[in-house]
Parts: C-alpha cells; structure tokens; sequence
C-alpha cells in the first residue's frame, strides 16, 4: 500500500472521493467508458477507479535506467489490482543503444508492480529507422526487449530499406520483434512486396518492378536486411509452396530467401533472390 501511495502522490492525481459531488453521483461504466468503451482487457469497469490523473506521465525504470515511458491524456487507478489504465496513448520505448520506438494508441494498460505495457486500438508503432507498423494491439516485454502481437492480429508494416533503397510493405498475422536481435519474426499469412526505389507508379513503358512474395512464416534479419520465407508443417503438401510474383515470371518453392538491401552501385535490382527446393520457375514472357 505504501508503494501505491507513493507513486500516486509523484504522478499528482485527482482522487475521486465518495462524498465529492458529482463525482459520487457517476456510474462506473460512466467515468471508465464515457469514450466509447473500453478496449483493454481485464479493467474493473464495475466500479469507479480509485484516483484519476489528467495529462498522465509515467516512466518504468529497472536498475536507474529507462524502459519505457507513457504519456496520456488521463489514466485511471485501480489499487486492489495495481493496475494503470490509460487513454489517448504514447508510449516511447528506449532499447540498449538509446534509441527510441514511438508507439500510439487508443488506450494503454499495466500493472505497478510489473513492467510489461500493453497497447489496444489503433496502434502505430515507429522504429528508429522510419519504419511504421499498424496493428489493433502491442504488448512490450522489457525484460527481454521484446515487442509481440499474437497472431490473431493482423499486422501492416512499410518502410525503406537502408539507404533509400526499395520500398518494403508487409501484411501478416502477429509480429514478434526481439529487439536485441533486431530480428523480425512475422508468424502467419505472409505478403511481403518490395518496390524499387522511384518505382511507386507503374513505369509508361512497362510493368512495375515489383517483388511479391506469399509465405506462411517469415524472419526478417534487420541488421543484414535479409527476409527468410518458409512454408509451416502443417500446410498440405500440395500448398506448402512459398510463391514468387514479378513481372515476367512466377515462381514457388518451399524455401525463399531475399536480400533486399540496394546493389552494389546503388541500383534498382535485387542484391538476390534464392529459391530452396522443389523449384518451379514460370517465365510470363511471350515469345
């Protein structure tokens, strides 16, 4: 309990007393949803929340250095759970080298006694290097340094390679970023595209150089910007193909991996792009 009070007394809050009017006039479901419900799980809507803070900033240290920081419009706490329910979200998120992810969102949960933040609703997430990803829900781990959507949601990500180079979209089900790593796992129903550089538009003179490529699963090793695709046990035999879409020719197999960094001399063509067994290879030029 001293713990609680300490922490509400840094943070400044406005407590929400019974006998106050018209705060004990309002029904729980009043001061926790009165913005269109509540998205985050496991919040006692079923009674009025202990304190109530306006313009809400908190920062979650471990051993005097920063993990994460999060700043909201209001948050609510509720004692009995130690829990912070916040809305109107961004939280900054600083990993070892002192670099900062930006998330945004609709609301924001944690537990004072822990360190895990949970994100719901609209959630953008921008990495150091400009790269932005679009998912309903973000939970971040900082013992591990690790960001982790399940895969029940989908997930759109885009971005650039490293010095300007091709575009990169993504769209999958769950992300899993190990930050320390800095390695990508995309765990289901991947589509991965890769756009030239100044090729956004079709050219006048032909087809857009586009790399589409569909997979079950996918690494991406940021650090060598390296994609691995792979097909999951599961899938039948007959499917578990990995497929390749470009201009003038198709292909699939059951293994892919794309170098997608600029070329040697900066152009607009792939460094490579290896398929691994059961290669089929379809070319789509007429001759």
């Amino acid at each position: 309990m001293a713990i609680i009070v300490t922490q509400i007394v840094a943070l400044s809050p406005t407590p929400l007393e019974e006998s106050q009017s018209p705060a004990a006039s309002l029904e729980p479901e009043e001061l926790v949803e009165s913005e269109g419900g509540t998205l985050a799980s496991g919040i006692p809507t079923d009674r009025i929340p202990d304190y109530s803070v306006e313009k809400f900033n908190y920062v979650s240290t471990r051993a005097g250095q920063k993990q994460w920081r999060l700043v909201a419009e209001r948050a609510f706490l509720y004692n009995k759970e130690k829990l912070v329910h916040a809305r109107n979200v961004t939280a900054y998120i600083y990993d070892a080298g002192g670099k900062t992810t930006v998330v945004t969102g609709l609301e924001a949960k944690y537990f004072m006694d822990q360190r895990d933040l949970e994100v719901f609703g609209k959630v953008v997430t921008t990495f150091p290097d400009g790269f932005v990803t679009e998912s309903p829900y973000l939970r971040y781990l900082p013992a591990i340094r690790r960001i982790d959507i399940p895969p029940k949601y989908p997930v759109h990500g885009k971005g650039n390679a490293p010095d300007g180079g091709q575009g990169i979209e993504f769209d999958s089900h769950g992300l899993d970023f190990a930050m320390a790593d800095s390695e990508i796992t995309l765990p289901r129903a991947v589509r991965f595209v890769l756009t030239p550089k100044n090729e956004k538009q079709p050219p006048q003179n032909g087809p857009r150089e586009t790399t589409t490529i569909e997979s079950d699963r996918c690494v991406i090793l940021r650090d060598r910007s390296l994609a691995r695709f792979s097909m999951d046990a599961a899938t039948a035999v007959e499917r578990r193909f990995v497929r390749i879409f470009q201009p003038t020719m198709d292909s699939r197999s059951r293994r892919a991996e794309l170098n997608y960094g600029t070329g040697p001399t900066g152009g607009r063509a792939l460094q490579y792009l290896l398929l691994f067994q059961d290669v089929l290879v379809l070319s789509l030029i007429h001759i």
